[in-house]
């Protein structure tokens, strides 16, 4: 993973996505770290990653977390590189839910399209996660730091802004 004081800084973060746009075939639009919650009915999964656009394309790749204790200690079992790719058009709908809802309906207690959006007010409260829901009734969510770009990256006017 890049590391900027190893690098040198920004130029090479600009060549790293440059990179992964080459490898996706075209230009990253949209980019933001995010938590990969989980896919509905498939429980929680956690994953701290980069969530980007490229094209008509979304993507999410987690990475390897980096901590000094576990440097020491043996490794409980080897990283495996999670990457999660899903069309645009393949999202029906976008709406922002609470960490608890998605928590429900990742563990099969509520369905994907019983899930409640988040209001302003109840946002000052919990931790805001975004539900895409997919043409096939399924549902992601991820936590995103960069909200507002990834609801203007989705093309979907007239959510709440945080």
């Amino acid at each position: 993973m890049l590391r900027p004081r190893e690098t040198g800084g920004e130029q090479d973060l600009a060549s790293f996505w440059r990179g992964v746009g080459e490898r996706r075939g075209g230009e990253v639009a949209f980019y933001s770290f995010a938590t990969f919650v989980g896919r509905a009915g498939g429980g929680p999964a956690g994953l701290s990653g980069l969530l980007y656009r490229v094209g008509g394309r979304f993507w999410f790749e987690d990475f390897e977390r980096e901590n000094w204790l576990l440097r020491i200690l043996p490794p409980r079992r080897p990283f495996a590189k999670t990457e999660i790719g899903f069309d645009l058009e393949a999202v029906t709908a976008v709406k922002v839910v609470s960490r608890a809802t998605a928590y429900r309906c990742l563990r099969g207690g509520v369905a994907p399209g019983s899930t409640a959006a988040l209001g302003r007010v109840a946002r000052l409260f919990t931790t805001p996660v975004m539900q895409l829901t997919l043409a096939d009734g399924s549902a992601l969510f991820f936590e995103v730091m960069r909200e507002r770009e990834f609801l203007a990256a989705t093309s979907t006017p007239g959510l709440p802004a945080r």
